[in-house]
Parts: C-alpha cells; sequence; structure tokens
C-alpha cells in the first residue's frame, strides 16, 4: 500500500493503557462514571502537534499518535477510549486501520 508506513514489530517499544468510561451503581443506586481498563497493549508513539489555543484563557494542546497491533475491542469501541501514556490522559479522536487488521492508529489530543 502506498503511503502507508507498518511499524516495524520492534517499533511498538512503550506500554500505554486504553480505558473507557463504565457507569457503576453503588449501593444506595447512585451511578457513577469510572474507568475500566480495556488492555495494556505495546505501541509506537509519535509526537504529531502541539501548540495554543485561546478560548477563553490558555490552553496548552498536544496531539499524538499511538501504533498498536489490530485488536477487536478496540476497533469496535474507537472514540470511547481514552490513552494514558507517562501519567497523561489524552482522548482518542479518531482510530486508523493500519494494513489488513495488521495495526490501528489511534490518533489523540490532550489539553492542560
Amino acid at each position: 500500500m502506498a503511503g502507508v508506513n507498518k511499524p516495524f514489530v520492534g517499533q511498538l517499544d512503550r506500554r500505554i493503557t486504553l480505558f473507557e468510561q463504565e457507569t457503576v451503581r453503588n449501593a444506595i443506586g447512585e451511578e457513577k462514571e469510572v474507568d475500566a481498563v480495556v488492555c495494556i497493549p505495546w505501541a509506537k508513539v509519535d509526537e504529531v502537534s502541539g501548540g495554543e489555543d485561546v478560548d477563553g484563557k490558555v490552553l496548552h494542546r498536544t496531539q499524538r499518535s499511538f501504533i498498536v497491533r489490530y485488536r477487536d475491542d478496540i476497533s469496535a469501541k474507537k472514540n470511547q477510549l481514552k490513552v494514558d501514556f507517562e501519567g497523561t490522559r489524552y482522548n482518542v479522536t479518531h482510530v486508523k486501520q493500519i494494513g489488513r487488521r495488521e495495526y490501528l492508529e489511534l490518533q489523540c489530543i490532550v489539553y492542560e
């Protein structure tokens, strides 16, 4: 495939944690949103861009992409996921398939 850079297996050298939001009820029936771990895969991390947004206040925006091996559960949940990498939580904005069920690229963003 032209223009698609498949990573080598050795480039998947960083551990990330993928979360999804789940609603649970406590003993008195209150609902609460909690993070549930989906998986902890090895990933290739790429810094996409960074900058500042001014929307009433200055926010630092960082975009990263994480390439992981293909998994059906990640592909199905897509934008509902969050990525934890080195203590920072990123929101998944897009999931792109690379190859034929070989890899997934998670395009993520965080505002600090």
